[in-house]
């Protein structure tokens, strides 16, 4: 299976989401090719259209960005490895996801839901996975943001890793709840290789907080900002 791992966090490869995306593939039982879009050159989207204008589709700007879409393209999965940032996404992995505007038409359609839309025209062949880590408690409207892009972007069947209380992975006296967690998401990419998709009952392991939130956020508060 060629997966493709796109990390949009500063933090790059000591990034606490991508450490959760790696455990995925690990369960996956692949290795995957990593795209930092930090260390990408990813200019924003000027919205001038040329690429829904020329017979190819293809954006005008001279970057990186061509490359990283052939390579989304070209795989079989792509897990989109992001940190929550200000409840979306961060800005370099906001501007790749703007530049695959390239993707889509300018015609609006009415979906099956009812919902309108620019259909994609040039389509992936790749499945998507959603991986996202939060250092906030709160599942409840957290990540409200980034599903909705995502779900309106890659289809609402895309499957999804959530993960609050990611800054538990800097507190060195719950690293053996860290490490359980992991072994959780090793389980969800063992569920994905064989099914398809992340099972009921891991999604349900996946969705109980590693600590109780009063415990996590006094641990997170007395714990300096530099570990």
């Amino acid at each position: 299976m060629n997966v493709l791992i796109i990390n949009g966090s500063a933090k790059g490869k000591n990034s606490e989401t991508f450490k959760i995306a790696q455990t995925f593939v690990a369960g996956l039982g692949e290795k995957a090719k990593v795209i930092e879009t930090y260390n990408s050159k990813i200019k924003p989207c000027k919205s001038c259209f040329k690429c829904q204008k020329n017979k190819k589709n293809k954006c005008t700007i001279k970057d990186d960005t061509q490359k990283i879409i052939k390579k989304i393209k070209n795989a079989d999965l792509v897990i989109w490895s992001s940190p929550l940032f200000c409840y979306s996404v961060p800005s370099t992995l906001k501007a790749l996801l703007d530049r695959l505007t390239s993707l889509s038409s300018k015609t609006i359609i009415v979906d099956d839901d009812g919902e309108t839309t620019h259909p994609i025209i040039d389509t992936f062949g790749a499945k998507h996975v959603l991986i996202s880590g939060s250092p906030l408690p709160d599942r409840e409207n957290s990540f409200d943001a980034i599903k909705f892009q995502f779900t309106h972007m890659f289809g609402k069947d895309i499957e999804m890793i959530l993960c609050t209380e990611k800054t538990i992975f800097h507190i060195a006296s719950a690293q053996a709840i860290a490490q359980h967690y992991l072994k959780i998401i090793e389980r969800a990419g063992r569920d994905y290789k064989h099914f398809g998709h992340i099972l009921k009952e891991t999604h349900q392991l996946l969705s109980q907080p590693m600590l109780p939130e009063d415990m996590y956020i006094n641990s997170v508060n007395q714990t300096p900002i530099d570990e």
